[in-house]
């Protein structure tokens, strides 16, 4: 839904569910949105989710290539504790 759905409201409502999801390839996807949505409240609601997903907290700009910039430098450690994680779904996504 996040990626394939044609009306922007289906898109940015799944980016708000997807930030309750701690499982491989969520991170991804909600990036994925956010640098290529062209809508700017599925943009918007991708990297909320992905603040709250990841803890990232960048500057007060809507700014996805920066928060794409801190998923380089933060992703292994994100994923390491999800691996200390007794609910570890370890099978890619697809969103």
């Amino acid at each position: 839904f996040l990626k394939d759905n044609p009306r922007w409201e289906i898109r940015a409502k799944a980016a708000d569910i997807l930030a309750r999801f701690r499982n491989n390839g969520v991170p991804e996807a909600l990036m994925d949105a956010a640098l290529n949505d062209l809508n700017l409240n599925v943009v918007q609601n991708a990297l909320r989710a992905f603040q709250l997903l990841t803890g990232y907290r960048g500057s007060q700009t809507l700014d996805p290539q920066e928060a794409a910039a801190w998923w380089a430098g933060h992703q292994q450690e994100f994923y390491q504790t999800l691996s200390n994680s007794s609910a570890l779904d370890t099978q890619p996504k697809s969103f």
